[in-house]
C-alpha cells in the first residue's frame, strides 16, 4: 500500500531539512534517517523508517521549492 500526503508551505526554508535535523523528536517516535540527498539541492529528499524490528516501511519526504 502507498499514501500520498501534500503539503503546501509559504515559507521558503526546506521542510526536509527541518524534518532531518530535529533527531531528538524523531527517536522520541522511534524514526531514524536512513538516506538524505545532499542538503540544498532541489528537489531534496530524505528516507526515514523506524527503529523497531517489527515495523516495516518507509517514509519518503521530498522538496520541492519552485512548486507553488
Amino acid at each position: 500500500m502507498q499514501t500520498l500526503i501534500q503539503v503546501y508551505m509559504k515559507s521558503r526554508t526546506s521542510l526536509r531539512d527541518a524534518i532531518a535535523g530535529d533527531t531528538r523528536h524523531l527517536s522520541d517516535y522511534d524514526f531514524e534517517v536512513v538516506r538524505e540527498q545532499q542538503p540544498g539541492r532541489n528537489p531534496g529528499w530524505l528516507k526515514l523508517r523506524s527503529t523497531l524490528a517489527d515495523r516495516r516501511g518507509a517514509i519518503d519526504v521530498e522538496w520541492h521549492s519552485g512548486h507553488r
